[in-house]
């Protein structure tokens, strides 16, 4: 599947909007090597903690509104990234 990202479970995002906390965005490129190879080689991978999302830019949105926003931001490193 290489970087590809697979669906976000809303319900992780329920612990943010209720506690108000900022929103730390990660992006992980090429971990997906690790499983993908047979024993146990050394495998760079990058790990790019985006800008964090302030409580005040998703407040009043919905979950899966958080979600998608988190998600496209992920994307949007991802795709600069390879």
């Amino acid at each position: 599947r290489g970087n590809e990202m697979l669906p976000f479970h809303v319900g992780s995002f329920r612990c943010a909007t209720k506690s108000k906390c900022p929103i730390v965005p990660i992006a992980l490129i090429d971990c997906f090597k690790v499983l993908d190879q047979k024993g146990s080689k050394p495998v760079s991978v990058q790990i790019h903690y985006l800008k964090p999302i302030p409580y005040e830019e998703y407040a009043g949105m919905k979950p899966a509104e958080v979600a998608e926003l988190v998600k496209a931001r992920i994307a949007e490193k991802i795709q600069e990234c390879i």
